[in-house]
């Protein structure tokens, strides 16, 4: 049975305890939780771990972001190193909550943009060391017992790894030794896939998280997105995860959020 779940930062609140009650009570079973590298505190982290004892809300994903994270691709080894600290902390938080964390190739805008360019294949040397540190991170997650997962980007937003095929092929290369598995974005399909649905099932077997958002990056629903294809697609690969909102919100989330979790619900029974 899939649950559903929505990223803390589209929810208003001056405190995660605040927003984890209005998820809730919007109908959402967990929250993705990002927390900033300038705004970590032992207070807020202590926030983190108790959020489910007392709101009855689980993290279902967790991140420490900004800063240096996703830049482990980097070409300076400082940055390089720091940027896996961002992944190492993560699991250690992940521990202790039973929560997921994820890596991509890279996460920040291509320049000069690909206009009309197909992604093009690694180098031999990037793939070297993108499998050197998916093979780090992922071993560390599986020795803390924490799941792990490979997301695809669009081609605007990082170099390699766009489609749910190109995280198969890249995790084919570090299994059975490494557990990763695959974060299916919406968004990013909508640009990269030619088929959603498709993809889905293709990826049985990877899929550990599904990511929310229209093909225009906005809650489901006010796009173009065929959700009900998507999600019976789902069922069809008997994914039983947390499908999770991470996208924008095109109004008062007040009205809007616990109107897009009924939306999730009454489509997710129906496909």
């Amino acid at each position: 049975m899939m649950k559903i779940a929505c990223t803390n930062c589209m929810v208003p609140g001056d405190s995660l305890t605040a927003k984890a009650h209005k998820v809730r009570d919007w109908g959402f079973d967990a929250m993705a939780v990002q927390i900033h590298s300038h705004l970590r505190t032992d207070e807020l982290l202590d926030e983190v771990l108790t959020l489910r004892e007392k709101t009855g809300v689980a993290v279902c994903e967790f991140s420490f972001v900004g800063g240096n994270f996703s830049r482990h691709m980097d070409a300076d080894p400082e940055i390089k190193q720091d940027a896996i600290q961002y992944f190492f902390d993560s699991i250690e938080v992940c521990k202790k909550i039973g929560a997921l964390t994820a890596i991509g190739y890279e996460y920040r805008p291509r320049d000069p943009l690909p206009l009309f360019d197909c992604a093009a294949p690694m180098s031999a040397a990037d793939e070297a060391e993108f499998l050197r540190i998916l093979t780090l991170v992922g071993t560390k997650s599986a020795e803390a017992g924490v799941e792990f997962a490979l997301e695809a980007i669009n081609r605007y937003e990082t170099r390699h790894i766009n489609t749910l095929a190109d995280c198969r092929l890249v995790i084919d290369k570090v299994r059975p030794s490494c557990r990763v598995g695959i974060i299916a974005d919406a968004f990013h399909m909508a640009i990269e896939e030619r088929n959603m649905a498709d993809s889905i099932r293709e990826s049985a077997g990877y899929l550990s998280e599904i990511h929310l958002g229209e093909n225009n990056r906005q809650l489901p629903g006010y796009g173009a997105t065929n959700w009900s294809a998507l999600f019976r697609a789902l069922k069809d690969v008997e994914f039983a995860g947390y499908v999770t909102l991470e996208c924008g919100v095109p109004g008062d989330p007040e009205k809007l959020l616990p109107e897009c979790a009924a939306f999730l619900k009454k489509t997710i029974s129906k496909a």
